[in-house]
Protein backbone atom coordinates (compact mmCIF):
# COMPACT_ATOMS: atom_id res chain seq x y z
CA UNK A 1 0.00 0.00 0.00
CA UNK A 2 1.25 3.49 -0.86
CA UNK A 3 2.51 5.19 2.36
CA UNK A 4 0.21 8.26 2.01
CA UNK A 5 -2.83 6.00 1.58
CA UNK A 6 -1.74 3.85 4.53
CA UNK A 7 -1.31 6.96 6.70
CA UNK A 8 -4.74 8.32 5.74
CA UNK A 9 -6.49 5.02 6.37
CA UNK A 10 -4.79 4.40 9.73
CA UNK A 11 -5.70 7.92 10.87
CA UNK A 12 -9.34 7.40 9.87
CA UNK A 13 -9.53 3.89 11.37
CA UNK A 14 -7.93 5.07 14.61
CA UNK A 15 -10.46 7.90 14.87
CA UNK A 16 -13.35 5.46 14.33
CA UNK A 17 -11.94 3.06 16.94
CA UNK A 18 -11.70 5.85 19.52
CA UNK A 19 -15.10 7.45 18.91
CA UNK A 20 -17.89 6.17 21.15
CA UNK A 21 -21.47 6.01 19.94
CA UNK A 22 -24.58 7.17 21.81
CA UNK A 23 -23.03 10.39 23.12
CA UNK A 24 -24.78 11.74 26.19
CA UNK A 25 -26.37 8.41 27.11
CA UNK A 26 -25.59 6.36 30.21
CA UNK A 27 -24.10 3.08 28.98
CA UNK A 28 -22.68 0.01 30.67
CA UNK A 29 -20.73 -0.90 27.53
CA UNK A 30 -19.14 1.64 25.18
CA UNK A 31 -19.44 0.83 21.51
CA UNK A 32 -16.99 2.51 19.15
CA UNK A 33 -17.91 3.64 15.65
CA UNK A 34 -15.45 1.02 14.33
CA UNK A 35 -17.14 -1.75 16.34
CA UNK A 36 -20.53 -0.64 15.09
CA UNK A 37 -19.30 -0.55 11.49
CA UNK A 38 -17.92 -4.07 11.82
CA UNK A 39 -21.29 -5.30 13.15
CA UNK A 40 -23.11 -3.66 10.23
CA UNK A 41 -20.71 -5.36 7.79
CA UNK A 42 -21.39 -8.76 9.41
CA UNK A 43 -25.17 -8.23 9.23
CA UNK A 44 -24.88 -7.01 5.63
CA UNK A 45 -22.87 -10.09 4.67
CA UNK A 46 -25.47 -12.35 6.27
CA UNK A 47 -28.27 -10.44 4.52
CA UNK A 48 -26.58 -10.92 1.13
CA UNK A 49 -26.02 -14.62 1.81
CA UNK A 50 -29.64 -15.22 2.87
CA UNK A 51 -30.82 -13.59 -0.35
CA UNK A 52 -28.29 -15.21 -2.68
CA UNK A 53 -27.08 -11.87 -4.06
CA UNK A 54 -24.57 -11.96 -6.91
CA UNK A 55 -20.94 -11.24 -6.04
CA UNK A 56 -21.15 -7.83 -7.68
CA UNK A 57 -24.26 -6.75 -5.78
CA UNK A 58 -22.86 -8.19 -2.56
CA UNK A 59 -19.65 -6.23 -3.14
CA UNK A 60 -21.63 -2.99 -3.50
CA UNK A 61 -23.61 -3.74 -0.31
CA UNK A 62 -20.41 -4.52 1.59
CA UNK A 63 -18.76 -1.29 0.38
CA UNK A 64 -21.78 0.68 1.58
CA UNK A 65 -21.72 -1.08 4.97
CA UNK A 66 -17.99 -0.51 5.41
CA UNK A 67 -18.21 3.18 4.55
CA UNK A 68 -21.57 4.13 6.02
CA UNK A 69 -20.10 5.89 9.09
CA UNK A 70 -16.65 6.88 7.81
CA UNK A 71 -17.71 10.54 7.84
CA UNK A 72 -17.90 10.28 11.64
CA UNK A 73 -14.09 10.10 11.72
CA UNK A 74 -14.35 13.82 10.85
CA UNK A 75 -17.76 14.75 12.31
CA UNK A 76 -17.79 12.50 15.40
CA UNK A 77 -20.91 10.47 16.21
CA UNK A 78 -24.19 12.31 15.96
CA UNK A 79 -26.86 10.32 17.84
CA UNK A 80 -30.10 9.45 16.01
CA UNK A 81 -32.24 11.81 18.13
CA UNK A 82 -29.80 14.67 17.54
CA UNK A 83 -29.84 14.03 13.78
CA UNK A 84 -33.64 14.21 13.78
CA UNK A 85 -33.61 17.46 15.79
CA UNK A 86 -30.99 19.06 13.52
CA UNK A 87 -32.98 18.09 10.43
CA UNK A 88 -36.21 19.49 11.92
CA UNK A 89 -34.60 22.77 12.97
CA UNK A 90 -32.43 23.43 9.92
CA UNK A 91 -34.03 21.46 7.11
CA UNK A 92 -30.55 20.09 6.41
CA UNK A 93 -30.44 16.36 5.68
CA UNK A 94 -27.62 14.93 7.82
CA UNK A 95 -27.18 12.01 5.41
CA UNK A 96 -26.46 14.49 2.59
CA UNK A 97 -24.12 16.45 4.85
CA UNK A 98 -22.23 13.23 5.66
CA UNK A 99 -21.96 12.42 1.94
CA UNK A 100 -20.60 15.93 1.31
CA UNK A 101 -17.98 15.37 4.03
CA UNK A 102 -17.05 12.03 2.44
CA UNK A 103 -16.67 13.64 -0.98
CA UNK A 104 -14.62 16.61 0.22
CA UNK A 105 -12.73 15.70 3.39
CA UNK A 106 -12.45 11.95 2.71
CA UNK A 107 -12.44 11.89 -1.08
CA UNK A 108 -9.96 8.99 -1.23
CA UNK A 109 -12.33 6.81 0.88
CA UNK A 110 -15.34 7.96 -1.11
CA UNK A 111 -13.74 6.87 -4.38
CA UNK A 112 -12.68 3.51 -2.92
CA UNK A 113 -15.92 2.56 -1.18
CA UNK A 114 -18.91 4.62 -2.30
CA UNK A 115 -19.55 3.40 -5.82
CA UNK A 116 -23.08 2.35 -4.80
CA UNK A 117 -23.94 6.05 -4.45
CA UNK A 118 -24.53 6.86 -8.10
CA UNK A 119 -23.15 4.07 -10.22
CA UNK A 120 -20.97 5.13 -13.16
CA UNK A 121 -22.16 3.84 -16.53
CA UNK A 122 -19.15 1.51 -16.78
CA UNK A 123 -20.49 -0.48 -13.83
CA UNK A 124 -23.98 -1.11 -15.18
CA UNK A 125 -23.29 -4.75 -15.87
CA UNK A 126 -22.21 -5.24 -12.25
CA UNK A 127 -25.78 -5.22 -11.04
CA UNK A 128 -28.45 -7.86 -11.25
CA UNK A 129 -30.70 -7.59 -14.27
CA UNK A 130 -33.97 -8.16 -12.38
CA UNK A 131 -33.61 -4.89 -10.46
CA UNK A 132 -33.44 -1.64 -12.37
CA UNK A 133 -30.11 0.15 -12.08
CA UNK A 134 -31.74 3.27 -10.69
CA UNK A 135 -33.22 1.19 -7.86
CA UNK A 136 -29.99 -0.56 -6.90
CA UNK A 137 -28.51 2.48 -5.21
CA UNK A 138 -31.68 2.88 -3.13
CA UNK A 139 -31.81 -0.84 -2.34
CA UNK A 140 -28.18 -0.88 -1.22
CA UNK A 141 -28.74 2.17 0.98
CA UNK A 142 -31.83 0.60 2.57
CA UNK A 143 -30.07 -2.71 3.24
CA UNK A 144 -27.28 -0.78 4.97
CA UNK A 145 -29.85 1.18 7.01
CA UNK A 146 -31.63 -2.06 7.95
CA UNK A 147 -28.34 -3.68 9.09
CA UNK A 148 -27.40 -0.48 10.95
CA UNK A 149 -30.72 -0.62 12.81
CA UNK A 150 -30.18 -4.31 13.63
CA UNK A 151 -26.96 -3.30 15.38
CA UNK A 152 -28.83 -0.62 17.35
CA UNK A 153 -31.30 -3.31 18.42
CA UNK A 154 -28.45 -5.64 19.42
CA UNK A 155 -26.75 -2.88 21.45
CA UNK A 156 -30.04 -2.01 23.15
CA UNK A 157 -30.69 -5.67 24.02
CA UNK A 158 -27.17 -6.11 25.45
CA UNK A 159 -27.57 -2.97 27.58
CA UNK A 160 -30.98 -4.19 28.81
CA UNK A 161 -29.58 -7.62 29.73
CA UNK A 162 -26.81 -5.89 31.70
CA UNK A 163 -29.47 -3.96 33.65
CA UNK A 164 -29.31 -0.58 31.92
CA UNK A 165 -32.63 1.04 31.09
CA UNK A 166 -31.23 2.67 27.97
CA UNK A 167 -33.05 5.82 26.79
CA UNK A 168 -33.79 4.35 23.34
CA UNK A 169 -37.07 2.44 23.33
CA UNK A 170 -37.00 -1.02 21.78
CA UNK A 171 -40.40 -0.39 20.17
CA UNK A 172 -38.98 2.64 18.34
CA UNK A 173 -36.07 0.60 16.96
CA UNK A 174 -38.41 -2.18 15.85
CA UNK A 175 -40.58 0.43 14.13
CA UNK A 176 -37.52 1.69 12.23
CA UNK A 177 -36.74 -1.90 11.19
CA UNK A 178 -40.29 -2.35 9.90
CA UNK A 179 -40.06 0.86 7.88
CA UNK A 180 -36.81 -0.35 6.29
CA UNK A 181 -38.39 -3.72 5.50
CA UNK A 182 -41.40 -2.05 3.87
CA UNK A 183 -39.18 0.18 1.74
CA UNK A 184 -37.02 -2.78 0.68
CA UNK A 185 -40.13 -4.83 -0.19
CA UNK A 186 -41.33 -2.02 -2.45
CA UNK A 187 -38.18 -2.55 -4.52
CA UNK A 188 -38.14 -6.34 -4.38
CA UNK A 189 -40.95 -8.24 -2.67
CA UNK A 190 -38.95 -11.49 -2.64
CA UNK A 191 -36.16 -10.27 -0.37
CA UNK A 192 -35.79 -12.20 2.88
CA UNK A 193 -34.72 -10.61 6.15
CA UNK A 194 -32.58 -11.51 9.14
CA UNK A 195 -35.10 -12.53 11.78
CA UNK A 196 -34.86 -10.30 14.82
CA UNK A 197 -36.49 -11.13 18.14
Amino acid sequence: MVPQVYDKYTKMLSAMANLNRYNGSSKLHNQSVAEHSFNVVVFASLFCKINGFSRKLRSAVMDAAISHDMAESVLSDIPHDAKNSIEELTGCKISQFEKDVMQTKLSYFYEDFCRSEGVPSGLKDCYEEDIELSQNSRLISLICKYCDTLDVLMFLDIESKLGNSFHVRREDVLERLLKCKDEIRKINKYIRFIEEV
